[in-house]
């Protein structure tokens, strides 16, 4: 894989800085691609795996706060900001705040999703056996 650019790694920690887990910290990540002069990202909070007690092996996908406002200010330019409520159609991966404009001079579509797409791995696994503690993977 090819080395992550500078300015996209700094989006990517600035926007994570707008974001608060609701209940267990869930790890991040982002996925992107270049198409017709601008760079699509899409960044989401990654599927947990509980382990131990009743619920082990279940996955869940953890929640967030988003602080909207610092989001918008990260950017140079806005452009387009729109919020899709669900999945419309088979290949979306459902409910994202979506951010067009211009980041560090590079022309952007960031894709802030309430959920990791369905082919992702879980990040990290929780204790819910009472042992305590959660270990990334």
């Amino acid at each position: 894989m090819s080395k992550v650019p500078k300015w996209l790694y700094n989006l990517f920690t600035n926007v994570a800085n707008c974001m608060e887990s609701h209940n267990a910290p869930s790890p991040l990540d982002f996925r992107y691609f270049q198409e017709s002069g601008q760079t699509n990202v899409m960044i989401y909070p990654m599927p947990v795996e509980l382990v131990g007690g009743e619920y082990d092996g279940v996955i869940v996908l953890p929640g967030f706060y988003l602080d909207i406002k610092s989001v918008i200010s990260i950017f140079d330019q806005i452009d387009e900001l729109d919020w899709c409520s669900q999945s419309v159609g088979l290949s979306d991966e459902g409910a994202y705040i979506s951010v067009e404009g211009i980041y560090d001079g590079h022309r952007v579509w960031l894709q802030i999703m309430a959920e990791a797409p369905k082919d992702e791995e879980p990040g990290m696994q929780l204790d819910v056996s009472g042992a305590g503690g959660a270990k990334g993977k």
